[in-house]
Order: C-alpha cells, then structure tokens, then sequence
C-alpha cells in the first residue's frame, strides 16, 4: 500500500460497466455517498482495502443533498446498494473483470463478473457477492464474510468468486477471492 489509488464513484454512472445502466450506476453512487456522509465522511475519504488485496483508495462522491437523503431513507436498501457501488468500483480496479448481470435471487451471489477483453465468455466468469455495513467494526466484518463464504461453498461450484465487505464509518473493505 504504498501509493493512494483514487476513486470516483460517479464514474458509476458513465454507462461503460455492461451490467449498470447509467441511471442505476447513479443510484449507486449516490446511495454509497449517502451511506458515507451519515457516518461524516466525505468526498476525499479514504477507504482502506484488506484481505486478498491491500490497497489505499481516495474516494470522490457525488455531492449529497437533502433530496438524497430523503430518497435513500431506508438504511438496509441504501447500505446494500452503495456497497454494490464500492465494490463494483474495487472489482474494476483491482481485477481483470468487469460486472456483465447481476444474478437472481438464490443463486447465493449478486453479479457474474466477466473478463474484461474475453466477450464474457461463460468459461472466464466469475461471481461476486457483496455485503454493507453502515457502521461496524472488523469482527462484523469477519462474521458477515464468514456468512457469504459458507454460502458460496456450499454451492459447490468450481467457478471463481469474489467476497467484498464494506463498511462505510471508517470506511473499509475486505475482499477474499476463491
């Protein structure tokens, strides 16, 4: 972790990730600036990475309003959805992927990831799961990734698959790759 990476979450909203329209990229975004701001954080955060990756982040927000506010008022969806768009974010960064479909429900995961030049290839994908916390400390960390681990494995499949946690008070992440 020597040198500061830099993050703009509304980058979310380009329309450039396969599985995001422009629209929801921004819902994310916002939702995650949300979930920040109500823990005092603000546009130039850190955000600490830990796990099978060791990264420092600089995290640009879109600017929070009260219309915001208003609009992500249920914390549960609001921290589901910007952890989405933070992890979304590390995935690009950090992995040779890009997210291709969010996945239905019951399939113990939330995207399939695809390789970036390879079309998507069923062969190349991988899953992701993802989990928020509005403010925790690391043993809800281990404890939430604890949970989706047990999930994947339980599926028995040999595809690979990523575990991000974010939790937005101090603001960090853990990503375990299987």
């Amino acid at each position: 972790m020597n040198t500061v990476k830099s993050i703009d979450l509304s980058d979310l909203g380009k329309g450039e990730i396969p599985a995001l329209t422009r629209h929801f990229g921004l819902i994310l975004a916002e939702c995650a600036a949300v979930c920040l701001e109500e823990q005092g954080n603000y546009s130039g955060v850190g955000l600490k990475v830990e796990g099978d990756f060791e990264e420092l982040f600089r995290l640009t927000l879109p600017e929070v309003t009260q219309q915001m506010r208003n609009c992500y008022n249920d914390s549960e969806v609001a921290t589901e959805h910007g952890a989405y768009g933070v992890a979304i974010m590390l995935i690009l960064d950090l992995t040779e992927y890009t997210v291709i479909e969010k996945s239905r429900k019951g399939t113990a995961f939330d995207y399939w990831l695809g390789k970036r030049d390879d079309n998507y290839l069923y062969n190349d994908r991988a899953r992701l799961e993802v989990s928020g916390i509005r403010k925790g400390d690391d043993s809800d960390m281990t404890y939430r990734s604890k949970i989706k681990l047990s999930r994947l494995l339980k599926q028995q499949n040999p595809m690979s698959a990523f575990i991000i946690i974010v939790e937005f008070s101090r603001p960090k992440s853990n990503i375990k790759r299987l």
